[in-house]
Order: structure tokens, then sequence, then C-alpha cells
């Protein structure tokens, strides 16, 4: 069964799309985690993680920037931000 885990980060000084957060869809937070690492660290940067949250009801986020924005949150991969 998978679960849409959102992620929020400590914000950086500098503009980044992590200062919003990362949407990533799973087997559970620690396949997450390790999608976090190696798909999305690399690309925008190391970012503390703030808080996670389990099944994050997408109707729930920023209807201006994230969802106009993200991918497909019911399959397995990384749907906030598009890679």
């Amino acid at each position: 069964m998978l679960h849409r885990y959102w992620f929020s980060f400590t914000p950086s000084s500098g503009a980044s799309v992590l200062n919003r957060g990362c949407g990533i869809t799973a087997y559970d937070e620690a396949d997450a985690r390790k999608m976090l690492e190696e798909k999305v660290f690399p690309v925008y940067g190391q970012a503390e993680i703030l808080s996670v949250i389990e099944d994050i009801d997408v109707s729930t986020l920023d209807e201006h920037h994230v969802r106009p924005n993200m991918g497909v949150p019911v399959v397995r991969g990384v749907w906030f931000p598009l890679l």
C-alpha cells in the first residue's frame, strides 16, 4: 500500500522550491526518505527536515503554487517538486 508524504524543511535564506515543501508517494517513510536523498536533494540541495505528514490530503496544499505544479500523487515517486 502506498502513502503520500509531505516533507517540510527549515526555510533556506535563498530562493528554493523546497521552501514550499516536498511531496513523495512511497511504501513507507523510510522509502520516502530514500527517494528524498537520492532524487530530490541532489537536484535542489540538502535541507533540514522539520516535519513529515503521512497520508497528506493534497487538497490542503498551497492552491497557487503547489497544486498547479505537482505531478500525480497516486503513483510511487516524487510529485512535488517535479524533477
